[in-house]
């Protein structure tokens, strides 16, 4: 069976094999002038095997970037000639772009109205104005040459550069070194050897495709007229091209004074362990002076608070039922209730009837309960402030915080677009937005599908997802760089972002009255995440209604699984107002959140060329078409 398909293997690669192209050689001669500019000529011998092709194409860098901070100066090719095998031959030229080369020329050599196959010769001749960069070694200059760029998508079977030196250039005082690999790479297997004291000849065999030559003579400064000082990067362009790093600390360090005096910090402190509800208080009233905002998860442990003060029943049937609540006929006696007890008791709940059927997926029922829940908000954020728990409404607080931090993240936002466009291009800046938006979106929806258990919600937000990570791979390959990714200024909008809103959710001043209710809950929390079934039976001895009365607020911390296991492990009858499986107490408080998420359909689905990395000139890329 093995060698069957070894067999086939073969069969099927045979064709290809037989229309592969190649570059069998590519010989570039290179004449460096004693004003450091140059005079190329390349002879590449194409192999277009039995394929029918119009000719070749040349890509060819027009600026240079030492590193990532220094300008982009143009490299000045002119005076642009062509043959295909030894006589004259028609070509076009456009401007493209490249991720590692900047802006780039591709020339299309060939007659577009004659199809050629087998192998062919051509031979381009360019000037080059800028021949000469910055040296890795101290007081030297360097001309340095991609003879060979990454950019060929064909293999190249031999490639030879030649250098021609100028008469004040000799090989007493020329340091060679040569490169050969992909884009960034700093090996070689390349040959080279001294043809006399002015020429040197640089010699390797099987480059794969996107494999460069690029070769480099280093000389001491001021032998050429041209000098190297204009391409290197000054300290102004690397302060701009790194500021952001010191923005982003200086953000912080703003930010968390600012937020501190907004009280993002004010509820730090020993805590205690606290073993009963706190007293004086509504379960949405806790949910408030516990995260500082009156959530929609606060609902379904609220209706569970009215169901242990006997004013209503929780029907949960198995399977996917939605959960039914009744209501029961206690009176609401005056002052027993709270202000938002009573109106989520009359006015959400049981406004006409004294049935409340929960309903998922229903645009109507989110829009509704939306618009209910905003208003138990405004009195629960007015409650925080008449009770005495908090100094200032947290809700206008955060307005606050928003419009003044807000105004500097932007002025860092409109810095940080102007130096990335101006470091990595217009293209850079566009992608980067677009990618962190489009990703950021399906993030959001898969996430919130996820929470509300929606599945058509994760199969849209998955598919968004892949769909933009797929579109804007293919479009890092042509475009970026991502490893520079970090270093983009641009850097700077995900840090500002996730930082303002953590402080957001924070902010809220303490009384020294709602820093102690804060502590209070806290230490019902971490009593209740950490009790054990011995404490639990001492305090059922004393009050056999202990878990009942607890239970809302193990929802509310999120511990109800825990709680719940009491039951059954000491054998405790559930609560009387509740009629279902415990267990599936999750599925409840989940369908009670749900209800404020309209469906997806209706909300939109969600609430250098060469292989030295340090710059040079040539490089670019052949092809056919």
């Amino acid at each position: 069976m093995l060698r069957f398909w070894i067999a086939l293997t073969f069969l099927l690669s045979c064709p290809f094999a037989l229309q592969a192209e190649s570059i069998e050689t590519y010989h570039t001669t290179i004449t460096v002038h004693s004003s450091g500019g140059l005079h190329v000529k390349e002879r590449i011998r194409y192999d277009f095997g039995s394929l029918q092709r119009h000719g070749i194409f040349r890509d060819i860098p027009l600026t240079v970037k030492v590193d990532r901070y220094a300008p982009e100066i143009p490299i000045g090719l002119t005076h642009f000639t062509v043959q295909a095998d030894g006589k004259p031959i028609p070509f076009s030229q456009k401007e493209i772009a490249s991720k590692s080369s900047g802006k780039m020329v591709r020339y299309r050599i060939g007659d577009p109205s004659r199809a050629v196959t087998g192998k062919h010769t051509y031979t381009l001749d360019y000037d080059a104005e800028r021949g000469v960069f910055p040296s890795p070694y101290s007081g030297m200059d360097a001309i340095r040459w991609n003879a060979v760029g990454a950019g060929s998508n064909v293999p190249t079977k031999h490639a030879i550069a030649e250098v021609i030196l100028p008469a004040v250039l000799d090989r007493d005082r020329v340091r060679v070194q040569v490169f050969t690999g992909r884009y960034g790479s700093t090996d070689s297997r390349a040959d080279y050897r001294w043809i006399d004291d002015h020429h040197v000849r640089f010699d390797v065999s099987d480059l794969a495709p996107h494999e460069a030559l690029t070769v480099e003579l280093n000389y001491p400064k001021g032998l050429l007229t041209q000098s190297s000082e204009a391409l290197e990067s000054s300290w102004l362009d690397r302060l701009l091209g790194k500021w952001h790093w010191g923005a982003i600390v200086g953000f912080f360090l703003f930010l968390w004074r600012y937020a501190k005096e907004y009280g993002a910090e004010d509820h730090q402190g020993s805590v205690s362990p606290q073993y009963y509800p706190p007293t004086g208080l509504s379960l949405l009233q806790s949910g408030l002076i516990l995260d500082k905002f009156a959530d929609k998860k606060d609902f379904s442990a609220a209706i569970l608070e009215l169901g242990t003060l006997g004013y209503l029943e929780v029907h949960l049937s198995g399977g996917d039922t939605h959960p039914v609540i009744r209501r029961t006929d206690k009176p609401t006696a005056t002052g027993d209730l709270s202000t938002d007890q009573l109106y989520l008791l009359d006015h959400i709940l049981f406004k006409n009837s004294d049935t409340y059927h929960v309903k998922t997926q229903d645009a109507a029922r989110a829009e509704q309960i939306n618009t209910q829940l905003d208003h138990v908000n405004e009195m629960l954020y007015d409650w925080s402030v008449s009770a005495g728990q908090m100094r200032a409404n947290p809700q206008r607080t955060r307005k606050d915080f928003l419009l003044k931090v807000g105004g500097v993240a932007a002025l860092l936002t409109l810095a940080a677009f102007v130096t990335t466009i101006l470091f990595y291009g217009a293209d850079y800046a566009f992608y980067l937005v677009m990618a962190t938006l489009f990703i950021g979106v399906g993030v959001f929806m898969l996430s919130s599908a996820i929470r509300n258990r929606t599945k058509v919600g994760m199969i849209f937000g998955s598919g968004w997802l892949l769909f933009s990570l797929i579109i804007f791979g293919s479009m890092a390959a042509d475009l970026l760089d991502l490893s520079q990714l970090l270093g983009t200024p641009l850097i700077l909008l995900p840090v500002v972002a996730g930082g303002t809103w953590y402080y957001y959710r924070r902010i809220g001043l303490f009384t020294p009255k709602g820093l102690e209710t804060y502590r209070y809950l806290l230490g019902y929390s971490a009593f209740m995440k950490r009790v054990e079934q011995d404490r639990i039976r001492r305090f059922l001895a004393k009050d056999p209604e202990y878990l009942d009365k607890g239970l809302p607020y193990a929802v509310l911390f999120g511990h109800n699984k825990h709680w719940i296991g009491f039951y059954e492990a000491l054998q405790i009858p559930q609560p009387g107002w509740y009629y279902g499986d415990m267990h599936r107490m999750d599925d409840f408080a989940h369908s009670v959140e749900s209800q404020g998420t309209a469906p997806a359909s209706e909300s939109g689905g969600f609430s250098g060329g060469g292989s030295f990395s340090g710059g040079g000139g040539g490089g670019g890329g052949v092809g056919s078409w």
